[in-house]
């Protein structure tokens, strides 16, 4: 008996063994020759103010294998030799960064692992529906030690999920106040998510005479998106 079950073990671990190499075998997902990693880090040198289309065609394209590599990307920290491998990584020829593009892993050209997080919830957020599954993972990085990737995270939840605009809401007005000035994306936003942002609406009235004249034409867009959805849930009341 103790023959036989002992037996059976070697047969189930073998079998995971087996199904463990063939997962880690099982080639990354692409599209147009670039991974998840390449095209959230490709995005990342780009979306210096949030003004690029995330690369979302490539992910749908890449299908759901795709969510699970851009979490990955979402919880991206430097390397402790990061600042030293970035400094070299700018003093060198152009033939060399050529070079390391096409043998290293992870090549030094983004600034900052913030970056590629904030990128990363750019790109979930834009897959609306689809990336459901990276939610708890949001709500993870709303409590990252960069604003940037908190404000792109939040607003990604509710764009996964509008029912979370409750949550949402007041994390995105706390940072419409805060010192980084990031009233042009919220006011955005507010006009987006729509009547539940009502409690942003006095600070979306003070944006109004804001010094940036494309903040106070978001604040003054969002605040007619809210007054017209408001008459008309007026009207569908009578």
């Amino acid at each position: 008996m103790r023959i036989h079950a002992r037996q059976v073990f070697y047969v189930v671990f073998a079998v995971v063994l087996v199904i463990l190499a063939v997962v880690a075998m099982r080639p990354e997902p692409s599209y147009e020759g670039k991974t998840v990693r390449e095209w959230v880090w490709q995005y990342a040198k780009t979306n210096r103010q949030g003004f690029h289309e995330p690369p979302t065609v490539a992910m749908k394209q890449m299908g759901q294998r795709a969510v699970p590599l851009l979490i990955t990307e979402l919880q991206r920290q430097n390397p402790a030799t990061h600042k030293l491998r970035f400094r070299m990584w700018n003093a060198s020829s152009n033939w060399m960064r050529t070079w390391v593009h096409r043998r290293m892993r992870d090549p030094y050209d983004v600034p900052d692992a913030y970056m590629i997080r904030e990128s990363a919830a750019i790109t979930l957020g834009s897959l609306g529906g689809e990336a459901r599954s990276a939610i708890p993972n949001l709500r993870v990085a709303l409590g990252d030690s960069t604003p940037h990737v908190r404000l792109k995270a939040a607003y990604a939840m509710w764009q996964i999920d509008h029912t979370l605009a409750s949550e949402v809401v007041p994390i995105l007005v706390g940072l419409h106040t805060n010192s980084y000035n990031f009233k042009y994306y919220t006011s955005l936003y507010f006009g987006s998510i729509g009547l539940d942002a009502k409690a942003a609406v006095p600070l979306l009235r003070e944006t109004l005479t804001d010094d940036n004249p494309n903040t106070r034409e978001n604040a003054k867009t969002a605040l007619q998106k809210l007054e017209l959805a408001e008459r008309k849930e007026q009207n569908a009341n009578h």
